[in-house]
């Protein structure tokens, strides 16, 4: 028998919550750690081209430790706030 395709009832409750179904929650805490990510990735960037540059070594030493400094200093808001956020989130089971 096929099933309807808006029928919800697929979706089991478990703790308050529709399984398969990410809450507000879930979405801050991914759209945190997406950020984070994208610093992250703005910074290896960075490093990488400054790496790749003809600055000589001394120059270079010191921009990545500037660099090092600002990168934590931007990531450093969004990793407190993800921590803070995942100690909301309700503790999950997945035993069966």
């Amino acid at each position: 028998m096929p099933r309807n395709r808006n029928d919800l009832s697929r979706f089991s409750k478990k703790n308050g919550q529709q399984l398969g179904i990410l809450s507000e929650l879930d979405l801050t805490i991914l759209w945190y750690s997406r950020t984070l990510a994208d610093i992250d990735f703005r910074y290896e960037s960075e490093l990488l081209r400054l790496d790749q540059s003809s600055v000589e070594e001394d120059r270079k030493n010191d921009m990545k430790r500037a660099m090092l400094l600002r990168h934590r200093e931007r990531r450093e808001p969004y990793v407190s706030m993800l921590e803070s956020l995942r100690k909301q989130q309700p503790r999950q089971s997945f035993a069966a």
